[in-house]
């Protein structure tokens, strides 16, 4: 019988203790089903199971009910010789896209079993079963209702975002960006075979979510680097939206030129407009605390006079063996079309002048991530058939594929062993018109 008391969290930190240094296979006796299995994903279970010797009740109330305390076994790898970094954002626990309109944030879900969390950090190493893996660092206690007032205040304005989605019957549309750092993240297996979850008053089925914070938020947790970072906040009970809207406002309308003097940045960097964005964000040259919190991606699009962006967007290049073997729910396109971006539009003037037009936190919508569904898969396809004449900017009306490399010379390996340019995906810029026209939250 573990020996440790399960009313008193100090008695479960302390026993938890004992893996620090250690593999859950060092710690303890593990049945050969176990000690022979590659199953991933499943670390955390078999430390309740076999370290704390315990059965989790249901997925409503914490591991241990009796200390109010749920346990989260997660992966770190090393940022630096002194630091680490997580590995992969923390799975809280599932949205019930049926009951969440029945609670408030005081009674919801995720506030009783995920209020008071032990989290326990395993060293990364994808070439380790999971069991061989050793623990580092000691054992965190993540109080939710001991955060900063400001996120805090974010979250709670989050978990209210994605309840109205719920009631709107929006359940199915939900994407990971469309939140700050209570985010909403695939939970099912993905393909064709995922089960849907149901959701109320309608009978389209949506993928399953759960509710989980971004990697860079838990990181956040294994070191003050970020306490260093300039924030966006003027206050301590605004959302991040609300503290961009307010810092930027002023500077609406003004010429590139106007802004460099006023923010004494005067420089001819290509990145100059992203410069300027930092500082009048917070004062520095220096990505905003926030961002790096929520993993938001600062992009800026300079408009020309018919109102359409100079360049396209680009994504990072990928791997066309990594690409054939994905499934659109777990590739990298489908993530990153679920991410977060602050967008941040100037304009040409008629003396093509340069002005601050408007700015807005995007996330591409669901019907516009069904369509750039069809480049993946049609260059999946072709990639599949040794065929690299890709999806081009003229075939279709959101997203093409390019290349992404310095030059000609730029190859890289296809699944057949030829060797072809880099490329990645790009959305087009007559898109992008449309999107900081229609789909900017606020001008």
């Amino acid at each position: 019988m573990a020996n440790y008391d399960r009313t008193s969290v100090q008695s479960i930190v302390d026993y938890a203790g004992k893996l620090i240094g250690q593999s859950l296979s060092e710690t303890v006796n593990l049945p050969d089903s176990v000690s022979n299995s590659k199953g991933k994903g499943k670390l955390g279970q078999l430390v309740e199971e076999f370290f704390f010797e315990i059965q989790p009740p249901n997925n409503h109330e914490p591991d241990f009910p009796e200390a109010g305390l749920e346990l989260k076994t997660t992966g770190v790898i090393k940022a630096s010789k002194q630091n680490y970094r997580a590995k992969e954002r923390l799975v809280l626990t599932n949205i019930n896209f049926n009951t969440i309109h029945l609670e408030s944030w005081q009674s919801s879900t995720v506030l009783a079993k995920c209020k008071l969390m032990l989290l326990l950090f395993y060293f990364y190493d994808k070439t380790i079963l999971e069991i061989d893996r050793k623990f580092v660092l000691q054992p965190t206690i993540l109080n939710l209702l001991s955060l900063s007032e400001s996120d805090l205040t974010q979250i709670i304005s989050d978990w209210e975002y994605l309840k109205e989605k719920v009631i709107s019957q929006k359940a199915h549309e939900i994407s990971e960006g469309d939140t700050t750092y209570l985010k909403a993240c695939r939970k099912g297996s993905g393909g064709a075979e995922e089960r849907l979850a149901s959701q109320i008053n309608t009978e389209i089925r949506a993928q399953t979510r759960a509710f989980s914070f971004p990697a860079s938020f838990i990181t956040r947790l294994l070191r003050d680097e970020f306490l260093e970072e300039p924030s966006i906040l003027t206050s301590s009970n605004q959302t991040v939206e609300q503290a961009t809207r307010e810092r930027l406002r002023p500077y609406l309308g003004l010429s590139v030129a106007e802004i460099s003097t006023r923010l004494n940045c005067q420089s001819k960097a290509k990145n100059l407009h992203s410069q300027l964005v930092k500082r009048m964000l917070t004062g520095s040259g220096r990505n905003p605390l926030e961002l790096e919190k929520a993993q938001i991606k600062l992009r800026t699009l300079t408009l020309r006079n018919n109102g359409v962006p100079r360049e396209n967007f680009p994504f990072d290049a990928f791997d066309f063996r990594e690409l054939v073997t994905e499934d659109w729910d777990s590739s990298d396109f489908a993530e990153d079309l679920e991410k977060r971006y602050l967008l941040v539009v100037f304009a040409e003037d008629s003396e093509g002048e340069r002005r601050l037009k408007t700015a807005g936190y995007w996330t591409m919508p669901y019907q516009d991530r069904i369509l750039a569904k069809e480049v993946w898969e049609i260059t999946r396809s072709r990639v599949l058939d040794n065929n690299y004449d890709l999806p081009k900017s003229t075939d279709h009306p959101i997203a093409f594929v390019n290349t992404h490399g310095k030059d000609g010379k730029d190859l890289v390996p296809t699944p057949q062993g030829g060797m072809v340019t880099r490329r990645s995906f790009w959305l087009s810029k007559q898109y992008l018109a449309g999107v900081v026209d229609s789909q900017l939250t606020w001008k």
